[in-house]
């Protein structure tokens, strides 16, 4: 029977599974007036307090302090309808989306959301955007991937509330159905990114899902992960969105390198705290973009593991299986 020892310094502490870190982090952002900060040293918002949500419905870890949160979002909303990122801000549409899906989490329902007036901002802030309001009849304003990410929200926002939108989706389509090119390629990785999410939305697949997902794919680096530049360094953000991309076009299966993008999130991660974007400080957006992409990519579980020493920066063993030892440990970079 063959026996396997693991030797460590003596500085060397056993922490706890990445998941366990994780919501560690998220716990150290909760703040007295009832939100969640994106940073350890940063203030509550409304932004961050939806994607703390997110993040632990992925983990499958249950937020206690829901009734004051809800009252967050709620001390957030100002009289137009919008929300504000606090309290004390005007209202802006990436907080009032962003309000509207933590709203939703937290089981406020479409017929509840209908009595917020949510729908007056949103209307308005949609129509002064998204449409050239002053020509005589009103049309459409031409696409980029701005306009594309704000039909995207608009019209998925609508449908959380409980709302009709009003869509021109006969030049939707056409336009969108244009930006991929007929050798398959795209003006850029955003644009492509933003034009499958807002097709898949509306229910069209792209004119050609084999070459879409082969240019795509074109942007991974050695490591496996994304970048938005085939010239750049691979990103969080940029590998979620194209490994999201390919899940909605049914494509996740072309990718070769799954535990390789994964093993790149996990580098990412922080000794007892989340995961932080390439060269940045841990926050939450991050960490969520990292748990996301490894949830859909179907190792979710490695975060479960207890695979890292907490010492200077994790030590991952990946046949940790083939290793006897009776504590395991774990902790941040």
């Amino acid at each position: 029977m063959l026996l396997f020892f693991l030797l460590v310094s003596p500085n060397t502490t056993f922490g706890k599974t990445r998941r366990d870190s994780i919501i560690l982090f998220i716990d150290e952002l909760y703040r007295s007036d009832g939100g969640y900060a994106d940073k350890t040293v940063s203030s509550s918002s409304t932004d961050a307090s939806t994607f703390v949500l997110m993040t632990a419905a992925l983990l499958g870890y249950e937020i206690n302090n829901t009734l004051d949160l809800q009252h967050y979002f709620q001390s957030s909303q100002n009289y137009d309808g919008g929300f504000g990122n606090n309290p004390n801000n005007i209202s802006n549409w990436q907080s009032t989306i962003h309000s509207i899906f933590g709203l939703n989490i937290l089981g406020i329902n479409a017929s509840q959301l209908s009595n917020w007036r949510i729908n007056n901002f949103i209307n308005d802030t949609a129509i002064n955007t998204l449409f050239n309001t002053s020509l005589n009849p009103i049309t459409p304003v031409d696409l980029n991937k701005e306009i594309i990410d704000l039909w995207h929200d608009y019209i998925y926002t609508y449908s959380v509330i409980g709302y009709i939108p009003i869509i021109p989706i006969e030049f939707l389509l056409s336009n969108l159905l244009q930006m991929q090119y007929p050798n398959g390629t795209y003006p850029n990785l955003p644009i492509a990114i933003s034009t499958i999410n807002l097709l898949n939305l509306l229910g069209e697949p792209v004119r050609d899902v084999e070459l879409a997902s082969e240019y795509i794919r074109s942007f991974a680096d050695s490591s496996g992960a994304f970048s938005y530049s085939r010239e750049g360094g691979a990103s969080i953000k940029a590998t979620m969105e194209s490994v999201r991309a390919l899940q909605v076009m049914g494509r996740l299966d072309d990718l070769e390198y799954k535990r390789d993008i994964v093993q790149f999130l996990l580098n990412q991660q922080e000794a007892s705290q989340g995961i932080h974007e390439v060269g940045k400080e841990v926050d939450i957006y991050a960490t969520y973009q990292a748990v996301y992409t490894i949830f859909v990519l179907g190792y979710i579980t490695e975060l479960n593991a207890p695979d890292v020493l907490e010492s200077d920066r994790f030590v991952t063993f990946p046949f940790i299986s083939m290793i006897l030892i009776p504590l395991v440990w774990r902790k941040r970079r």
